[in-house]
Order: structure tokens, then sequence, then C-alpha cells
């Protein structure tokens, strides 16, 4: 199931041409991930929280732009988050974040 989230580019974001500068789909990418944790259920989220091979996962991205109602992939991105103890030692992905994101891989 994709997730889809809507941004406007902001006029800070872009250079003098009006184009979208290229440093912020990194910017951009990690509130899609953020949306989807939310639509999961997951109103807090803990920056220390990753991992689908018990603690390590990897999103994926795909930025698109609207021009004239037509999507226009601007970039593929992908992320990978690792879990971490306090003492910054990997660790499983809490049980309540594993389910949720394993049940939606296996939709």
């Amino acid at each position: 199931m994709p997730s889809t989230t809507t941004l406007r580019v902001r006029y800070a974001e872009t250079d003098q041409m009006g184009v979208a500068y290229y440093a912020n789909y990194f910017i951009w990418a990690e509130i899609g991930r953020v949306e989807l944790l939310r639509q999961l259920g997951f109103i807090k989220i803990e920056t220390r929280v990753s991992g689908l091979r018990t603690s390590v996962i990897k999103f994926s991205y795909r930025l698109f732009a609207s021009r004239d109602g037509e999507p226009v992939l601007l970039a593929d991105a992908e992320t990978v988050h690792v879990s971490v103890d306090r003492n910054m030692q990997k660790c499983p992905l809490p049980e309540p974040y594993f389910s949720a994101i394993r049940a939606l891989i296996e939709e």
C-alpha cells in the first residue's frame, strides 16, 4: 500500500530560476516517511526507531512534482535506518513498530 504526502515547494527551497534545490529531496523524503508512520498509528516518532531485519529497515522514496496536473518524477531515494539502544548498540526494533511495518509489507 503506497502512502502519498503532498508538499508545496516553498520559495526558500528553490534557486533564482525557481527550480527546487536537490538537497531538499532528502527532507521531503523524511516528511513522507514520518507521515507513513503516522498513518500506521504512531503519533510520536522516536529517532532511534528502525529495522525490519529485526533492527534494520530500508525506506524507498519516489519524489514527484505536479506539472499541469501530471506527476513528474524528480528523484528516487533510499534511506536505511538502524535501531540502537542508549549505548548506540544495534538492537531489535520495538515490537509494535516491527509488527506494523511487517504487516504493511505483507499487504
